[in-house]
């Protein structure tokens, strides 16, 4: 029973001890909310949105305001007692006997809480909004007061940079700071929110009038200070060249002056009216043209002292050019008599005759315009450069014509001279097949040989006409050269045949004593012979004799070979 009781109280006593552990838990959560809705109400939100608060505003600025204030009372300060009624009603839960409420209700505080704080963020940054908004408006006021008076500076210190189109920039400075004004006005009364747009145009068009006035000079310095003296000089000097005579491949350079100071006078009404892109643009052209004009006097003024010693030098090259084709084609004329001529070489000569006379009417052309004061300086130079050029290309051509031919006379004495020795070698190789005295001779080297001699007829006869081919007497001279050379190896084989089975036929007889069984290919070798097989007789003997007696014709073959040297 003692013991029954003891576990009643120690149950008992641990439920005390829960309950409070609970409770200051309980009440520690809920000190942390309320320190949160106190920092809360401490914001100077109450301040601001005091009923005899002045905030300085109009329009739908204050507009804007008056809604913040409305939500202040309706909102804000609502959640804040709410947040108070719940603490209450959680601390009266947790000293009665309603522990079972308290959990719910502290949700319900947390949420009351966070909306607190949720109201206090919009309040704060609505304020904060109009309050940038005020600041913007003030420093806006500023900075264009102060650029207003840097440009109104500008142009009293330094009008002289924009000549006329001062009076358009004055014009549109007065436009901005009537607007300005309004500005002011407006934003004085602290409607900021209607004034915005109007700070917007207002900051864009200063904007553009400080750009204006920041390229103005430059498009205004030229036409003032550069194009008008720079086209006067075009003037006087054109007008001072054309005294001399100079002509030029436009005629029309005093009209085209003239158009320049139009469109620089365009260009000058043009930036006076604030046009800055087209008065750019007609800068840009004066530039070009007046350039392109300086350009085109100074070429004739560069082009007049060549003139003279060109026309000069080119008239002695075409002469002697003229000269030395004439002499050319009398001599291809003549050496066509007696030469055929292979490369056209006539033709191209007469073709070289019409350039010359092309570049002839040229020249002519420019010493009759020069005569009468009509020329061009700087084209007749281009152009007698380009002549001069012809008439060392058409000298070249001229050497290498000539040269093709020069030599046809001298070719003629040594292709008789090389025929004569041919006729002289064909001759001694007659003579020597003679000397052999074979019984015959092959046929295949009496139509080669016959071959020869007709190729040797065939370039004795086309040498000897009254007009000759060189080219084609050439082509036959290395042909019977070749050929002869063939012939002369072809006699050697031979005499070589014939000679050493001659001699084997005798060492296979003195054999035969001893070695019946080569009698038989002596009879064959015997019969080759005779039928002038020279080279088949000496192989039959060749492979009997090295049969019965191996190395002996090597030997017979080498002292052979050894005499014909000693004796040649």
């Amino acid at each position: 029973m003692f013991q029954v009781l003891i576990g009643i109280l120690v149950i008992a006593a641990l439920v005390i001890i829960g309950v409070y552990v609970y409770q200051k838990r309980t009440l520690n959560a809920v000190d942390a909310l309320l320190n949160q809705k106190a920092a809360a109400l401490t914001t100077h939100l109450d301040e601001r949105f005091a009923k005899n608060a002045n905030p300085e505003l109009s329009g739908d600025s204050l507009k804007d305001f008056n809604q913040l204030k409305d939500e202040y009372q309706d909102e804000f300060l609502t959640a804040a007692s709410r947040v108070d009624d719940l603490a209450d009603q959680i601390a009266q839960d947790l000293h009665g006997f309603n522990l079972l409420k308290v959990k719910p209700d502290l949700r319900k505080l947390q949420d009351a809480t966070a909306k607190l704080l949720s109201e206090q963020t919009n309040l704060e940054e609505g304020l904060k909004k109009i309050d940038d908004a005020k600041a913007e408006h003030q420093k806006a006021i500023g900075e264009l007061k102060k650029q207003y008076q840097q440009f109104h500076n500008e142009l009293e210190e330094n009008s002289y940079r924009y000549g006329k189109s001062s009076t358009a920039l004055r014009q549109r400075l007065t436009d901005l700071e009537a607007r300005f004004a309004k500005f002011t006005t407006l934003t004085a009364k602290g409607d900021y929110e209607a004034t915005q747009d109007v700070l917007n145009e207002l900051q864009q068009d200063t904007e553009e009038l400080a750009r204006l006035m920041q390229k103005i000079p430059d498009i205004y310095k030229p036409l003032l200070t550069e194009f008008p003296t720079q086209l006067q000089e075009l003037k006087n000097g054109y007008e001072q060249l054309k005294r001399h005579h100079y002509n030029f491949a436009d005629g029309q350079i005093d009209q085209e002056i003239k158009r320049l100071g139009q469109l620089c006078e365009q260009a000058d009404a043009d930036l006076n009216a604030l046009r800055l892109d087209e008065a750019a643009t007609a800068n840009d052209q004066l530039t070009q043209h007046i350039e392109q004009l300086y350009d085109v006097m100074q070429r004739e003024l560069d082009a007049r002292p060549k003139v003279a010693p060109l026309m000069r030098d080119v008239g002695r090259h075409l002469s002697h050019a003229k000269q030395q084709n004439r002499e050319l084609i009398d001599e291809l004329e003549r050496l066509s008599l007696n030469y055929t001529l292979n490369n056209d070489e006539l033709a191209n000569a007469r073709g070289l005759d019409e350039q010359l006379r092309q570049l002839q009417a040229s020249y002519d052309q420019d010493q009759e315009a020069l005569a009468v004061e009509e020329a061009i300086d700087s084209q007749v130079v281009a152009r007698q450069t380009d002549n001069e050029k012809s008439l060392t290309a058409i000298e070249e051509q001229q050497k290498q014509i000539n040269d093709s031919v020069a030599d046809l006379q001298s070719d003629e004495a040594r292709a008789k001279k090389t025929l004569q020795r041919f006729s002289v070698e064909i001759r001694t190789i007659k003579r020597r097949v003679e000397s052999l005295n074979l019984p015959g001779i092959p046929q295949d080297y009496m139509d080669y040989f016959f071959l020869v001699s007709d190729e040797i007829g065939k370039l004795a006869d086309a040498i000897s006409q009254v007009k000759i081919d060189m080219e084609d007497i050439t082509k036959q001279l290395l042909i019977v050269q070749d050929d002869l050379e063939t012939l002369q190896e072809k006699t050697d084989d031979l005499r070589d045949s014939a000679e050493l089975t001659e001699r084997l036929i005798q060492y296979a007889n003195r054999l035969s004593i001893d070695h019946e069984e080569i009698n038989d290919a002596i009879a064959k070798a015997q019969n080759e012979f005779n039928r002038y097989n020279y080279p088949g007789s000496l192989e039959i003997l060749e492979k009997a004799v090295e049969k019965v007696e191996p190395g002996s014709y090597k030997r017979m073959e080498q002292r052979y070979y050894t005499e014909l040297k000693r004796n040649s």
